[in-house]
């Protein structure tokens, strides 16, 4: 898991660049939308949109969001990383031995469950999952998933909503606070701050 230190600093980091990506956003609609004005004949009534005016803005803010989306994947890159090894870290031989009874045995006590868990799924996830699964088939169904499991798949998910929170769309302001409240959800659920 994260240190508390680095899950601030990467969700305070995130969230600033996605609002660094909405001020951006809106000052190349403004600045398109400004050139397009100047094209326009004398007395020719403005008819305000959302987006940009002509295909040259739009790759150009394009060109912009690729480098948001970088900067997003270079702050996430490394934790993300260190969350997926721990995830998927190799059970010791003591712990895949115990999992190999486990599952040879037809029944099991929730506390056996519980007490395994705690003492060899606890430091690898893979164990805790077999334990979990093995909880499930036998009935027992108050077991929660192993919090670093959990933190990969917000982690995962966070990583998938990237591409679409700094995209070069069409958007008006409304969609612009929706995207950035939901990429901002996801991290906090990745990246949890705590209270300040």
């Amino acid at each position: 898991m994260l240190s508390d230190y680095e899950n601030k600093r990467i969700n305070k980091e995130l969230k600033a660049l996605v609002d660094e990506y909405q001020r951006s956003y809106e000052a190349a609609h403004l600045q398109s939308e400004a050139r397009y004005k100047t094209t326009l004949p004398a007395g020719a009534s403005f008819y305000p949109r959302k987006g940009f005016y002509n295909a040259e803005d739009r790759q150009r803010f394009a060109a912009k969001c690729q480098g948001y989306k970088d900067k997003a994947h270079s702050l996430i890159d490394k934790a993300a990383k260190e969350i997926m090894d721990q995830n998927t870290a190799a059970p010791s031989a003591d712990a895949a031995n115990v999992v190999a009874v486990v599952n040879a045995r037809q029944n099991m006590s929730v506390e056996e469950i519980d007490q395994l868990m705690t003492r060899y799924g606890h430091d690898c996830p893979m164990v805790y999952r077999a334990l979990y699964d093995k909880a499930y088939s036998l009935g027992y169904k108050d077991f929660i998933r192993h919090p670093i499991e959990r933190v990969a798949e917000n982690m995962d998910s966070l990583l998938k909503k990237i591409d679409r929170a700094f995209s070069a769309d069409d958007r008006d302001t409304t969609d612009m606070v929706i995207h950035a409240s939901a990429f901002n959800g996801y991290v906090d659920d990745a990246f949890p701050a705590g209270e300040e």
